[in-house]
């Protein structure tokens, strides 16, 4: 394992999408002319829930990424350990679940579904015939969570 972890831990994140789903929520609250203090607080309920499923990613594929050579996964090369990316997903689920809930009831809820979604699509959804399903019901949910995380909540049109 790397003496450095930070860059590695990054890589396992999955930040690409990770950013482009957090940027999506944040320039949408910003047409919704959401206040400052919910879109910050919605940046972290949506970077730390990507962050988490991007490394849960990781962790349920490091044995095959390993077996198929995947030198762009650091599990998977042994560039982080398995117990520091473990320790990760904890803080980002423990951040999301609240950030997400100060957005709101409804806002968090449906949030937390979305989060929940693509962990199942992690865990086994994505090997089968449902492997869909999962990204329709978390993209198709981020426009309504930013919606109602406004004062008062409201769904997008």
């Amino acid at each position: 394992m790397t003496a450095r972890p930070a860059l590695p831990l990054l890589r396992a994140a999955h930040p690409v999408p990770a950013f482009a789903d957090t940027v999506l929520s944040v320039l949408l609250a910003a047409s919704m002319d959401m206040g400052t203090r919910t879109s910050i607080t919605l940046f972290g309920a949506v970077f730390s829930g990507q962050f988490g499923v991007g490394w849960t990613n990781d962790l349920v594929d490091r044995e095959r990424d390993g077996r198929v050579g995947r030198s762009d996964k650091p599990l998977a090369t042994g560039a982080i350990s398995v117990s520091l990316v473990s320790s990760a997903v904890g803080v980002a689920g423990a951040v999301s679940v609240l950030t997400s809930l100060l957005c709101g009831l409804a806002a968090g809820l449906l949030h937390l579904l979305a989060v929940g979604a693509a962990l199942a699509y992690n865990v086994g959804l994505k090997s089968n015939w449902l492997s869909w399903l999962p990204d329709l019901l978390a993209f198709g949910a981020l426009p309504a969570v930013v919606g109602l995380a406004r004062d008062p909540a409201a769904l997008p049109p």
